[in-house]
């Protein structure tokens, strides 16, 4: 029992941590006038396996919390929940300028000939 009165007092009390996460959930439940069980167990899915986009720990960066847990690498959280990614079309900036787009390609032959 004193064990654990004296983890008690060491154990800092405060109420930011939970103000902390009830703004970061805030986001997922907005407009919903209520949150089902499934809901909140797909929400728990993703938030656990979504990976990290940028972080201020390095290693954290491009991998999910369970991957951090447990060491092992898994697939994107939709496909382990059976759906099929789609592939990004071509960016803009792989695209040719819109010269080349609308005319063909300009060559310094072309040019000189007119």
């Amino acid at each position: 029992m004193e064990n654990v009165a004296e983890a008690l007092k060491q154990t800092p009390r405060a109420s930011s941590l939970v103000e902390n996460l009830n703004s970061r959930l805030r986001n997922y439940f907005f407009l919903r006038k209520s949150l089902s069980d499934s809901y909140l167990s797909l929400l728990q899915f993703f938030l656990n396996h979504r990976r990290f986009i940028r972080s201020q720990v390095s290693e954290r960066v491009g991998k999910s919390h369970r991957e951090l847990m447990t060491g092992n690498a898994h697939p994107h959280w939709l496909e382990m929940l059976g759906f099929q990614r789609f592939k990004r079309a071509r960016s803009l900036h792989s695209l040719p300028d819109w010269p080349t787009l609308i005319a063909g390609p300009i060559s310094a032959a072309s040019v000189t000939q007119n």
